[in-house]
């Protein structure tokens, strides 16, 4: 990690809904600045940097990526251009944050995870209930035995999705930008690879 006087630069492609949580919590990072944001609707970037004080609005995200100042590159992007914006930012040298999924199909995350291997401890994919205390206290009882042997496991969720925000009109739950409907979209919110 970077220190407080030479901050690690982030980038962040997209400007939905949740770039504004990135940007906040980036906002807590002393070693973090957000430098420069991206969007295929470029008033929307301006609109986000005007918004969190950021200097660079990018009309793609390739352009940000080809910005030599940003260090880091956080996509939050629909998934289906995951695949293409991760392999450019890792390739180009970046630290790159991708939220989740990984990719919008299969043959898409095994070409990310080659781009990894040639830039190794570079990517990570946001799966934040890994983190959450209730799932890392399940896991630990699981893995040292306190409940027997799991065969199966049922995660419920008690939120909501407003049609608003995400829904009808948007492309959450669209098999051709999000890449598995449901399961992808809502489902792996409760899980994602852990070892």
């Amino acid at each position: 990690m970077k220190d407080t006087a030479n901050p690690l630069r982030v980038g962040i492609i997209g400007t939905g809904i949740v770039s504004a949580r990135h940007a906040l919590s980036i906002a807590r990072v002393p070693e973090l600045r957000l430098v420069a944001a991206a969007d295929t609707v470029l008033e929307k970037a301006r609109e986000f940097c005007a918004a969190h004080n950021i200097s660079a609005s990018y009309e793609t995200g390739e352009a940000l990526i080809a910005d030599s100042e940003i260090e880091l590159v956080i996509i939050a992007t629909p998934p289906v251009a995951h695949e293409t914006l991760a392999v450019a930012a890792l390739d180009a040298g970046k630290y790159v944050f991708c939220e989740k999924p990984l990719a919008h199909s299969l043959a898409g995350a095994v070409r990310i995870a080659k781009a990894e291997a040639r830039h190794p401890g570079r990517l990570s994919v946001d799966y934040q209930f890994r983190y959450d205390p209730p799932v890392e206290r399940l896991l630990w009882l699981c893995r040292n035995g306190w409940i027997g042997e799991v065969r199966s496991c049922f995660l419920q969720m008690h939120t909501s999705i407003p049609h608003s925000e995400y829904g009808r009109n948007g492309w959450w739950g669209k098999w051709e930008v999000a890449g598995g409907g449901v399961v992808i979209t809502q489902l792996i919110h409760l899980g994602g690879p852990r070892s």
